[in-house]
Order: C-alpha cells, then sequence, then structure tokens
C-alpha cells in the first residue's frame, strides 16, 4: 500500500463535501446543514486559497483519494484542523495519524501557536487519534446545530 498526500485540488471539492454530507449524515444523523457548511469551507479553501495560511492535503492510494484533512489559518497565531476523515476501508492502516502529523508540522512551520479543533464525542475514533497526537480536551457543549443532538467537542494542541 503505498500512500501520497496530495494537495488539494479544484477536483476533489465534490468528494470531500459529499463524503461528509453522506457519512454524517449516516453515522450521526446531521442534516442538509452540514454539507452546505462542508461545501462553504472547501469552496473557500478552492477558490481563495492563502498559501502559508491554509493547506489541504488529500490521501490517495493509486490515485484513488481515502482520506482528508486541513489546516485552517484563523488568526495570526491560531490554526484549526478541519476537513479530518479516512474512508472507512482504510482506516486502521496509519492513514490518520499521516494526515494529522501533515497537518500539525505545516502550522507549526506557518508559525501557529495553537492548533485546535472540533469534534463529536461520538467520534470515538478520531478523538483517540487526536488525543494520541497531543491533542487536549478543553471543552464540551450540547448541540444541534446539524439537525441530531451530539456532545460537541473542542480539542487544542499548544505548538
Amino acid at each position: 500500500m503505498n500512500i501520497e498526500l496530495a494537495p488539494l485540488m479544484p477536483v476533489d471539492e465534490g468528494w470531500i463535501v459529499e463524503f461528509h454530507k453522506a457519512h454524517y449524515a449516516r453515522t450521526l444523523g446531521y442534516n442538509d446543514a452540514f454539507g452546505t457548511h462542508v461545501a462553504r469551507i472547501v469552496h473557500a479553501l478552492v477558490t481563495e486559497p492563502r498559501p502559508g495560511r491554509d493547506r489541504t492535503w488529500i490521501a490517495r492510494c493509486e490515485d484513488r483519494p481515502v482520506g482528508s484533512i486541513t489546516c485552517n489559518g484563523l488568526g495570526a497565531e491560531d490554526a484549526k484542523l478541519r476537513l479530518f476523515f479516512v474512508e472507512p476501508g482504510w482506516q486502521g492502516r496509519g492513514i490518520g495519524r499521516l494526515l494529522i502529523s501533515a497537518c500539525i508540522g505545516f502550522a507549526r512551520d506557518a508559525g501557529f501557536e495553537t492548533l485546535s479543533l472540533t469534534t463529536t464525542k461520538a467520534q470515538a475514533k478520531a478523538r483517540s487519534l487526536y488525543a494520541r497526537s497531543g491533542f487536549e480536551l478543553i471543552g464540551s457543549r450540547e448541540s444541534t446545530d446539524f439537525g441530531s443532538h451530539q456532545i460537541e467537542e473542542t480539542w487544542r494542541l499548544s505548538l
């Protein structure tokens, strides 16, 4: 298995949006507002690139996309890890660790002081990976933002 991390290309936009929309509707009961939210994030990354501030990686195996992650600069000191996923059939092969390492490395090299992320308590595999990567849970709240009741969590890594 040869995994390559490639930059975000316009052709990836629809794939990322559709994966997130379908996966989170199926696993968390999210409504169409979540797909719209993801579409806005990805569209801005594609149409308004900010080199040195934002970067997205697509994990590919034999030219097939199998995962993604984005480092999105929020301010002078803070960045946010977004759009992280590895397709279910590809999990457990180190792809998630590879993506998170790339994101953390970029955030450090770009001079950010913190890297944060938002997830849900239901995302056990991702939460475990975040903790092993040095992120700490700093807060949680109940949320129905995307049509289903979730415990939304904020995690942060000091760089």
